[in-house]
């Protein structure tokens, strides 16, 4: 196996593109719709009652939320890796 030369450097790190995507973007408009769509649905089944399809708007206000808080937990382990890497990039 060949030696390194002496005057031999590791090739500095490239800087991200302009262009890098970033998912703060799709997971927050995930969560605005979401919370939307819950809203919406659950006000339409207690405008409904009981009557007619009611408790079906409820329950799809219901999934709707589970979205909700299912995007915010991810949001939340999104961000302490976000944190992580900021910080790992400091160097």
């Amino acid at each position: 196996m060949s030696e390194l030369p002496a005057n031999w450097a590791p090739a500095p790190p490239t800087p991200p593109r302009p262009g890098a995507k970033s998912a703060w973007k799709p997971l927050l408009l995930i969560l605005l719709s979401s919370l939307g769509l819950a809203v919406i649905t659950c006000g339409g089944g207690f405008a409904l009652g009981k009557d007619g399809g009611g408790p079906f708007f409820l329950y799809a206000g219901l999934v709707f939320m589970g979205i909700f808080v299912m995007t915010l937990a991810a949001i939340v382990v999104y961000f302490f890796i976000w944190m992580a890497q900021k910080s790992g990039s400091h160097e």
